[in-house]
């Protein structure tokens, strides 16, 4: 999208350069290009990613259940395996994570993408 928007304003630029014109209204066409590069429909389809990947717990947290889950259940040590459901709830667990929070996170990251 930042590469897009680059595009669309350097080719409004151009058109007032073109015209020798750069008041607002000529450059009001960046919006124009915008809309018609489908760039701001893009933007008002992921309008929520920022917000939800403020999310603290997406960069420490769930990296490191990930990992641990996947050791869980891959670790051979003799002890037998876990079913991957009882891995992932017991690595739940052990994280203190809240089935809420690890859900409401989920469908957030859903909805904004």
């Amino acid at each position: 999208m930042a590469i897009a928007s680059g595009m669309a304003a350097a080719e409004a630029v151009e058109v007032a350069r073109l015209r020798g014109d750069f008041s607002d209204v000529t450059l009001a066409a960046y919006e124009g290009i915008l809309r018609r590069e489908k760039v701001l429909t893009d933007i008002v389809t992921f309008q929520k990613g920022p917000q939800y990947m403020s999310n603290p717990r997406l960069y420490s947290l769930y990296p490191k259940l990930l990992c641990d889950l996947v050791e869980r259940i891959y670790m051979i040590d003799g002890s037998g395996q876990q079913k991957a459901m009882d891995a992932v709830l017991a690595e739940i667990k052990a994280k203190n994570v809240s089935f809420f929070s690890l859900l409401r996170d989920f469908i957030g990251g859903a909805l904004s993408m």
